[in-house]
């Protein structure tokens, strides 16, 4: 097993799990399908270029907003017009200018009083001169929405270069095996996922310790102690509660 993973992860070039704009999207009639919990790629080209996409709500609850741009270093440089449009009505839901970056996700929590059709729409901010053709990820997560099982199985990469990642998640719970790049050592964590939200409890490695993986997309994750002992008892160096690691999927299962 840690031969196929170390050989997978080191000799494929492979994409991060998610959907990409078509262009030619600039309108409701041209609109891509943003699926719930799927995260969308675009880029804009010119400032005449709008993307716009559309989002099926079941019944109205609070939608979570994602907006990042991991190529981006820096976000006085990055800043896209973002909004939310009610068809039916004939109104702006939300709209806001906002200025992700590699380090920044931003996520927003908007209230919805109704269901239906709705789209989103990226468009270039209009108090500037300055047109981002930075790469961009959307992602609209209802507040009743459960990511189905098998969304985040695959093999992972932290942004410390830590450690490779392989999870796997049956109705029985969530596996999650952490190998060091030369395969000399891996921990082994198991658990249970509610939502976007897992919690895991160390069975394999040294010391003990509980982790918790937030995943802010189908391909991103971050991951935080919240409780962790070395062999002799004493606390980990890492503080609990605070990142331990971004993690980015590098290969779907």
């Amino acid at each position: 097993m840690r031969i196929c993973l170390f050989f997978a992860v080191s000799c494929l070039n492979l994409q991060v799990l998610a959907d990409s704009e078509s262009e030619g999207n600039g309108s409701e009639a041209t609109a891509d399908v943003l699926n719930a919990g799927v995260t969308m790629t675009g880029n804009l080209s010119s400032d005449q270029d709008w993307d716009y996409f559309k989002l099926e709500l079941s019944s109205s609850e609070n939608l979570k907003l994602k907006f990042s741009s991991p190529n981006s270093k820096s976000s006085d440089e990055n800043r896209w017009l973002v909004a939310l449009q009610n068809p039916r009505e004939g109104f702006l839901v939300f709209q806001e200018i906002l200025d992700p970056s590699e380090e920044n996700i931003i996520e927003r929590d908007i209230t919805i009083n109704t269901n239906g059709t709705f789209f989103l729409i990226v468009a270039p901010a209009p108090d500037t001169a300055l047109i981002s053709t930075n790469q961009y990820e959307i992602t609209a997560v209802p507040s009743n929405f459960q990511a189905p099982l098998g969304t985040f199985d695959g093999i992972w990469r932290d942004d410390l270069d830590i450690a490779f990642y392989s999870l796997h998640e049956t109705p029985k719970g969530l596996l999650y095996v952490a190998l060091s790049p030369d395969g000399s050592a891996w921990n082994g964590y198991l658990g249970g996922r509610i939502s976007d939200t897992a919690v895991l409890n160390q069975v394999i490695g040294a010391g003990s310790a509980t982790l918790e993986l937030k995943f802010i997309s189908p391909s991103q994750l971050e991951a935080r102690y919240t409780s962790c002992q070395t062999d002799e008892g004493e606390p980990c160096a890492s503080a609990m509660g605070s990142i331990l690691y971004r993690g980015k999927k590098i290969f779907p299962e």
